[in-house]
């Protein structure tokens, strides 16, 4: 939108005094709002005379317009990335959101530690009032670092007695397991659980099972694994 002000024409004799700008129809009203950047002509009547035109200028304001960036972006979950706002002019930053994640609002620079993809929004104000937002939305490098292995031994030794989906990139996990006559023998939606080779507290025997991992990554996207287990005793 264009830039727009208003002008108000005062004069001491306020009965029966009208106001024209530029010519327009006479008005009881002494304010003009809404009027663009630019030189009018202003004029008074009173009844008994029309008071010579008055020069009123009103300046162009240049509006404020903000840029956020954010560096690195992508970014590995767990780093920290760094935003900086920049502006079209000078201005003082008077918010940032979420409100959780920054203590200091009025700071140009933020250091903030992102686990998961993540929109941050700025606001900045001149001393004339004009005001602008900015927003960067933040996203995590793709990491698929999925280790699945194919054989564990529940002997209760401390080594590789549970079978379960490993990655950092894991945010939420989705996991099931079948015996070889297709019997839903477990199944977990806790990413940090594994199977222990138990169904209904009972060890279950050496052979092969079948297993499906769903797994969602910190990005978003989400990851089906499915293959054979060794269990062996």
């Amino acid at each position: 939108p264009v830039p727009s002000g208003t002008i108000t024409v005062t004069f001491p004799i306020a009965n029966a005094t009208i106001y024209s700008i530029d010519g327009t129809a006479y008005s009881p009203n002494n304010v003009f709002t809404n009027v663009a950047p630019g030189t009018y002509n202003v004029t008074i009547n009173n009844g008994s005379c029309i008071s010579p035109a008055t020069v009123v200028t009103l300046n162009p304001i240049t509006p404020l317009v903000l840029s956020l960036s954010a560096s690195p972006n992508p970014i590995s979950a767990g780093n920290a990335v760094s935003l900086e706002v920049t502006g079209s002019r000078s201005f003082g930053v008077t918010s940032w959101l979420p409100l959780a994640n920054f203590t200091n609002q009025s700071a140009t620079t933020q250091n903030i530690v992102v686990n998961t993809q993540q929109t941050f929004t700025v606001t900045g104000k001149t001393t004339d009032d004009c005001a602008d937002t900015a927003q960067v939305l933040v996203t995590l490098k793709t990491v698929e670092d999925l280790y699945i292995p194919n054989t564990f031994t529940p002997d209760n030794n401390g080594l590789n007695d549970v079978f379960r989906v490993y990655g950092t990139s894991i945010d939420r996990l989705e996991l099931t397991i079948w015996n070889q006559w297709g019997e839903k023998i477990f199944t977990t939606k806790d990413k940090n659980e594994g199977w222990n080779g138990t169904s209904k507290g009972k060890p279950q025997p050496t052979g092969v099972y079948v297993y499906v991992a769903k797994v969602t990554l910190l990005s978003g996207k989400e990851v089906m694994k499915k293959g054979m287990l060794n269990l062996v005793r």
